[in-house]
């Protein structure tokens, strides 16, 4: 009998917590079979099933040898974009380059080709394809503060999704860099005078996640003194007013407290 969606799902899961958390234990044999047999299922009709695919390849990657890590990208992510021609592979593909960012940041992060694909994702045609390579741009966020790397130019891009004319794309990008701001705190605070202002004119569409948002940026949960600190700041690109109309807003926000429900979510996770 033919293998049921949700016995994939099963199998897929299965697979990847043996990855992750064996570890070092799992046999170069069984890492290698996982990337023979695993990518094929990145073009699946089951959106769900392509998902569960990336992160199983992410996640085995994890396990890949230095030496032949660069040939395994190439002969997984990078030739198979190339060679695709049907929408489901390559949204596939753009989910696996996400969760890789994970496991294996360094490579991918250094990676022109990598780096070019994740731009082309964000301008295709295909909707699914453009929200995947949103999480891809909040894992590179990540990857690149974790390992001390400049962010300003990954943060543009992500802004420039904030700022856009898509309601679908802003919403998934306010969700992501929300929880890029909560795993990496902080690391905004050199770019606010950029960041706040986007996220200012979000309240009016996504309100609940952009005052989320916000409390990241602007470390409301965590730092007293940061919103003083930014009410003092001053660029020739932010005029006074708009300082003010932030703070403002935000000493609102701190009073109602800091906590949220929908904050225990990690939608950057493995």
């Amino acid at each position: 009998p033919a293998i049921t969606e949700g016995v994939r799902l099963a199998l897929l899961d299965g697979l990847k917590r043996v990855l992750l958390n064996r570890g070092e234990k799992v046999s170069e044999a069984f890492v290698n079979k996982c990337l023979e047999n695993v990518p094929q299922l990145l073009s699946d009709q089951d959106g769900d099933v392509r998902g569960n695919a990336a992160k199983t390849v992410a996640a085995a990657f994890g396990l890949v040898n230095a030496a032949s890590l660069d040939d395994c990208v190439r002969k997984v992510l990078i030739e198979p974009i190339d060679n695709a021609t049907d929408w489901k592979e390559l949204h596939g593909l753009c989910l696996c380059i996400a969760a890789s960012v994970v496991t294996i940041p360094k490579s991918l992060t250094s990676n022109p080709q990598i780096m070019e694909n994740i731009d082309k994702f964000l301008q295709d045609d295909n909707e699914e394809i453009r929200l995947a390579a949103v999480d891809a741009i909040a894992q590179l966020l990540v990857a690149k503060s974790k390992s001390e790397e400049s962010i300003e130019k990954t943060l543009k891009q992500m802004l420039k999704i904030i700022e856009g004319p898509s309601s679908d794309l802003r919403h998934r990008a306010l969700v992501v860099f929300k929880s890029f701001m909560k795993k990496c705190t902080g690391a905004v605070r050199p770019y606010l005078l950029e960041v706040a202002p986007a996220l200012i004119e979000c309240v009016r569409s996504d309100r609940h996640i952009t005052e989320r948002c916000l409390v990241y940026a602007l470390e409301l949960h965590n730092n007293p003194d940061s919103l003083q600190q930014f009410a003092a700041s001053r660029s020739k690109s932010v005029p006074a007013s708009t300082v003010k109309q932030i703070s403002d807003y935000c000493k609102r926000l701190a009073s109602r407290g800091a906590a949220d429900e929908s904050d225990a979510e990690d939608v950057l996770s493995l």
